[in-house]
């Protein structure tokens, strides 16, 4: 089992209190609801260990995605923490996503069956969020809202479900190419959309208006794929042997140098599926010979870009809160990238500009 999200933080890099103190609020609240609901035990039971794996993250990761980018666009928008309940249910759904990852991937906890933990799954997408929205709040979750908010909250998550499953199924699809254009596609699709629900569902619950909502959406939109791609270069850069590219995963550094090197997609593909620490070396060495880690690198430095022209447009503002502020740095390399091998003298990939033509070029129809 997996979670996409960088372990541990960075020396000098505090964690603000306020995300650290969201984090084991709604984590608490979440286990609590699945008390809650009338579940099997076994099912209440998967999700909770996704949910201890969660706990034991937030002490440590920079970021944590389905808490910390809602939370930082709530308190911006109009200075209150996020509500518990609200952050529950994008919790849930970010479990049931994951979930349907490691179904695919083969790497549920020992003995769960895949077609129950699949159930458990689209429980967790589609209908957990919905009943813990929808149920009259406790006079312990400190959330007064009106039954028509709750709703409203209720069916902008349950829509945003096609776009970001669509996503998943493009992502784990082995009858799709890994081209560059559908590495893209995964990205917004799925990290894109999921960014959105974060920030459109927190703006509608700090109660803006849709020009903010929308502002709000994008911008977590982006904050979450440049997340990702920078996850991506971590899966592939500092494992010995990266699951990513084992399991041919679709990423923009392994994609860009398969559509621009068509010529090593058999050499780049035999590697991907060679378990052995040399050959994931070897694989690195050849995305980074042909631009693959700066493109992505580009393409993150885009993606945090756009995150912030967004963000900072929201609500008339012109700059950003300090919590946004905080996960738009954690999105970025802590330390710089070597741009040479040692065994080469000069570099030989593709130019700056052409790197950057090419991310413009991929996120054209933005």
């Amino acid at each position: 089992m997996r979670l996409r999200f960088r372990q541990v933080r960075e020396v000098g890099r505090a964690l603000p209190e306020p995300l650290l103190e969201a984090r084991r609020s709604i984590i608490a609240f979440t286990g609590h609801q699945l008390g809650q609901h009338a579940m099997p035990e076994s099912m209440v039971a998967l999700i909770a260990v996704y949910l201890d794996q969660i706990r034991a993250y937030a002490e440590v990761a920079p970021y944590l995605p389905p808490i910390d980018f809602p939370t930082a666009t709530h308190v911006t928008a109009c200075g209150q923490d996020l509500p518990r309940p609200v952050g529950a249910a994008l919790l849930c759904y970010y479990i049931g996503l994951h979930m349907l990852d490691d179904v695919h991937d083969g790497e549920l906890p020992a003995g769960v069956d895949a077609k129950e933990a699949s159930l458990v799954a689209l429980t967790c997408v589609a209908t957990l969020p919905a009943l813990i929205l929808t149920r009259e709040p406790a006079e312990d979750s400190g959330w007064r809202a009106p039954r028509s908010l709750r709703q409203r909250l209720s069916v902008e998550l349950l829509h945003q479900c096609h776009p970001t499953t669509i996503g998943q199924f493009l992502d784990i699809s082995k009858s799709i190419d890994c081209d560059l254009d559908r590495a893209y596609e995964v990205i917004v699709q799925r990290n894109g959309a999921i960014g959105r629900v974060f920030g459109r569902i927190a703006a509608i619950s700090a109660g803006c208006g849709e020009p903010e909502v929308d502002a709000m959406g994008r911008g977590v939109a982006y904050m979450s794929m440049a997340s990702q791609v920078l996850d991506d270069i971590e899966n592939l850069w500092n494992r010995p042997v990266s699951s990513d590219a084992a399991n041919r995963a679709k990423t923009l550094p392994l994609c860009f140098v398969l559509d621009t090197q068509g010529e090593l997609r058999t050499q780049i593909f035999a590697l991907c599926d060679d378990p052995r620490p040399h050959s994931h070396e070897r694989l690195r060495e050849l995305l980074a010979d042909h631009g693959g880690l700066h493109f992505a690198l580009v393409s993150i430095a885009l993606f945090r870009s756009r995150a912030r022209q967004a963000l900072s447009s929201a609500g008339g503002r012109t700059v950003l809160g300090e919590l946004e502020e905080y996960l738009l740095e954690a999105a970025a390399p802590a330390v710089p990238v070597p741009v040479e091998r040692h065994d080469q003298p000069s570099w030989s990939g593709p130019l700056a500009s052409d790197l950057l033509e090419a991310a413009l070029q991929l996120a054209r129809h933005d």
